[in-house]
């Protein structure tokens, strides 16, 4: 049987009329009943259809959607951002701009290379948890404020480079 109010709706009219001929009180009284049975039924049938036909209606979507393809003005500072951070943090540990210190002392070296090894790691990991935290707090103030970090320490990323390959 179909979730059809009209049906539901005909068969109470049936059952009412049933009612209207029946001669003994019992039959009149279970006739009545259906009919009530089957409005009760028509009226949850059409509550079905309306919530389904309301549901399943999406919104127009608004030119603010349609001019949404293209990331954010913010997100694009991010990223640019981000980049000149990573290409600084290269610069200062990866590429060797001046020659290396020619000491004998194997420890100093070594001790040398190691701070140098730790400093940079520590600079990847504060732009990759900056970049982390970016990404997953939504909140525009507070993606502002990860920009502003990692612009500052760009900043200081691009001092540590002048002082490791500014002095001969």
């Amino acid at each position: 049987m179909t979730d059809d109010p009209k049906l539901y709706r005909e068969r109470a009219q049936a059952a009412r009329a049933e009612a209207a001929t029946a001669i003994q009180s019992e039959d009149r009284m279970r006739a009545l009943s259906s009919a009530g049975r089957w409005e009760e039924m028509a009226d949850r049938a059409q509550r079905v259809r309306t919530s389904a036909t309301q549901q399943t209606t999406l919104p127009p979507r608004t030119t603010t959607q349609l001019e949404r393809q293209w990331p954010s003005p913010l997100m694009m500072v991010f990223a640019v951002i981000l980049l000149v951070n990573l290409l600084l943090i290269y610069l200062a540990f990866e590429v060797e701009l001046s020659s290396p210190s020619a000491g004998g002392d194997a420890a100093g070296n070594g001790m040398s290379a190691g701070f140098t090894a730790l400093i940079e790691y520590v600079a990847l990991s504060i732009v990759g948890i900056l970049a982390l935290v970016f990404m997953l707090i939504r909140k525009r103030w507070f993606r502002l404020v990860m920009v502003t970090l990692l612009g500052l320490n760009a900043f200081a990323l691009l001092m540590l480079v002048s002082l490791i390959h500014g002095h001969p």
